[in-house]
């Protein structure tokens, strides 16, 4: 029945999508599937960069190690961070973690929790309630390193999280895993890690080295604030948006 559903929805997509005048992305997965089944429907790829380009000179006192926002389920390594952090905080007790957004069910809010009570880490795992976007920079200046560990699953491989983009403009040396154009983009820029998220005892040794290398997480937070400035960010990606649009308003007068 799922998969029937599956079937009917990009019958129905591709159906409408014909009648567009045009058709923008914002990943490469999605922009070679329409210029596969519609290649006479003009298209274009906006990518969904950061719009923060934060003031160098804002001096925020550290709270979190770690942080994550976003959807807090299985498929974006949830557990796994979890569980690493039990793993690093055995070693390094004053370490803590932010993690904010929903959960993707009750249930499954109900097992992280339980999960951090079981290995007695609650001090060191803050659960926070989603946040205005207007707050979230106030968020990434109080935290020091960006995590992003998905599951390599078909709709984890092709996207980048608008998140990665977001620690690298606050000057977050970031953890991902180590797959999809994510992990191009930071083996580019040189911006921080990548694990794999099965390994939990390589994403503990991965946070251990961004807590304790001062020059390596220098380095990376560096690397990643200029990548922004230079190239990943939304002023670049906005006027190819308003050049479509433009030229899309001449073409029908």
């Amino acid at each position: 029945l799922y998969s029937a559903f599956i079937s009917l929805s990009k019958k129905w997509e591709l159906k409408k999508a014909a009648y567009c005048d045009y058709i923008i992305s914002t990943d490469l997965y999605t922009l070679n599937y329409f210029t596969k089944y519609l290649p006479s429907v003009p298209n274009e790829i906006i990518f969904n960069y950061s719009f923060f380009i934060p003031d160098k000179d804002i001096n925020t006192v550290k709270k979190y190690d770690f942080i994550y926002t976003g959807l807090l389920s299985e498929g974006r390594g949830i557990k796994e961070i979890v569980q690493a952090a039990a793993l690093l905080l055995s070693e390094f007790p004053e370490a803590t973690f932010l993690l904010i957004g929903p959960f993707e069910s009750d249930e499954f809010e109900t097992e992280i929790k339980s999960l951090v009570q079981q290995l007695n880490i609650e001090k060191s795992i803050l659960i926070h309630a989603p946040v205005p976007f207007t707050q979230i920079s106030t968020f990434y200046q109080m935290s020091r390193i960006g995590l992003g560990l998905f599951h390599n699953t078909p709709k984890y491989s092709t996207f980048i999280p608008i998140k990665l983009f977001e620690y690298m403009a606050f000057g977050l040396p970031v953890l991902f895993s180590d797959f999809g154009p994510s992990a191009a983009i930071i083996k580019e820029t040189a911006c921080g890690l990548l694990v794999s998220v099965e390994d939990r005892l390589s994403i503990c040794t991965a946070m251990k080295k961004l807590l304790t290398d001062k020059s390596f997480y220098d380095q990376c937070s560096k690397s990643g604030r200029k990548a922004i400035e230079d190239k990943y960010n939304w002023q670049s990606e906005k006027k190819k948006l308003l050049k479509i649009y433009k030229n899309e308003l001449l073409s029908d007068q």
